[in-house]
């Protein structure tokens, strides 16, 4: 179950690193004509817009100029976090994740940015116990370090983070 979770959080990661192109303007839930063929959206054109439309009017506009003050002005609540963990991985910046006021998903930026940089240390930033653990033991398998397995909270999170490195359990 452990080796699920953690090929799903690679997976997940290596799907949020793909670099979105500089001329894509609106996202692909804008029904027609809201297209990236057939417009090229301005931040006066989205406060025009209602409800998805607008979001992803927003969205677009985060993603092409790498802004993601733009997310701000998302008004439904799954977008607006969805843009800012978006613009955190493509900038790789754990800043951006402070502005999502939910910790669970907030965890999930922080989380998503630490496999990232492959950095151990921004795993502290994780409100959730299990998902610090989590962090911990995927860094730890990436790095090949078996002092991150140390640091795990959970007895049974620590030992299958050493059996994933084929060491034994330290006491």
């Amino acid at each position: 179950m452990k080796k699920m979770i953690l090929f799903m959080v690679l997976f997940l990661l290596v799907a949020c690193q793909q670099q979105v192109p500089k001329n894509i303007t609106v996202i692909e839930y804008i029904d027609a004509p809201y297209t990236p063929e057939n417009i090229t959206v301005e931040t006066n054109d989205c406060f025009s817009l209602q409800g998805a439309p607008r979001d992803s009017c927003f969205i677009s506009l985060a993603q092409r100029g790498n802004d993601s003050t733009q997310c701000a002005s998302v008004l439904d609540y799954t977008h607006k976090v969805f843009c800012y963990q978006f613009m955190a991985n493509l900038s790789q910046n754990p800043v951006i994740c402070t502005k999502i006021n939910n910790d669970y998903e907030r965890d999930t930026c922080y989380l998503n940015i630490a496999i990232g940089q492959v950095d151990h240390i921004l795993c502290k930033n994780l409100v959730f116990d299990d998902r610090k653990d989590q962090c911990y033991s995927t860094l730890a398998f990436i790095k090949e370090q078996k002092g991150l397995c140390k640091i795990i909270e959970d007895a049974e999170t620590q030992k299958d983070c050493y059996r994933a490195l084929n060491v034994s359990v330290e006491s």
